[in-house]
């Protein structure tokens, strides 16, 4: 639902938290996994908005986050490549701006970590902070914050191991060690993850930064398995206080 434009000026701007993973489908308790322990994600659904037909519009990180960091398919602005020089790299099309430039333009200040490495040409910095402890508390925020897991290489979960034993592979693996012994690995990083998730989130409350706040947890694209690299999952928590605000300042 979208709140009527003439009634987003009465109402302070959001803060905006985008937590971002890579290569991981729908594989948390939240979503059926009953192997996986992921109770961080699991609370934002329960208290959120949990999507179920989602679809990255690539199925490799950089073409994917240089569409989601303008809102078009990376095909239309020449950056659908995985990956080139610098200099190859095409300039956005006149009155095409990234997500972070047009709230930095509406009093917005912006924090990016992790990867910035959009497959097109940017003027300036991506973002103008680092650290949340950069930042002003008192003035609306919009914070991308990437971890670098489920990528590889895995990590082992030494809290919560996951016996090869214990999983059931997607039907069109065949059931062998080596492929078990991988998503075995790989949903631990998913728990590895969630615990990530929890810490960041600590930090923001340490610093006062949730309170209207907007949290999306979303995965660039899909598992690393040659079938499911465009599935894709999102939670949005305090989705209500954001809607209206982007159907107006970014179409």
């Amino acid at each position: 639902m979208l709140a009527p434009v003439d009634s987003i000026s009465q109402v302070q701007h959001p803060n905006i938290l985008w937590i971002i993973a890579e290569d991981m489908s729908q594989d948390q308790a939240c979503y059926g996994n009953g192997i996986v322990k992921t109770p961080v994600i699991d609370k934002l659904a329960a208290d959120g908005m949990r999507f179920t037909h989602m679809f990255t519009a690539a199925g490799v990180c950089a073409p994917s986050r240089s569409a989601i960091a303008t809102g078009i398919y990376q095909n239309g602005i020449g950056a659908m490549h995985m990956r080139y020089a610098d200099h190859l790299k095409p300039n956005l099309p006149d009155g095409i701006e990234t997500i972070a430039q047009i709230l930095r333009d509406h009093g917005y200040q912006t924090v990016g970590k992790g990867k910035k490495d959009y497959m097109f040409k940017i003027e300036g910095e991506a973002f103008e902070f680092e650290d949340i402890a950069e930042i002003d508390p008192k003035k609306p925020f919009f914070a991308r914050i990437n971890s670098h897991y489920t990528h590889r290489i895995f990590k082992n979960d030494s809290l919560n191991p996951i016996s090869p034993n214990q999983i059931a592979l997607p039907p069109y693996y065949p059931n062998v060690g080596p492929l078990r012994d991988d998503w075995a690995a790989y949903l631990e990083n998913i728990q590895l993850l969630d615990r990530e998730v929890g810490n960041m989130l600590d930090r923001f409350e340490e610093f006062g930064l949730l309170e209207n706040t907007t949290i999306s947890f979303y995965r660039i694209m899909g598992d690393l398995s040659l079938r499911e690299n465009i599935g894709c999952m999102i939670v949005v928590h305090g989705y209500h206080s954001l809607s209206g605000f982007l159907n107006r300042y970014y179409r």
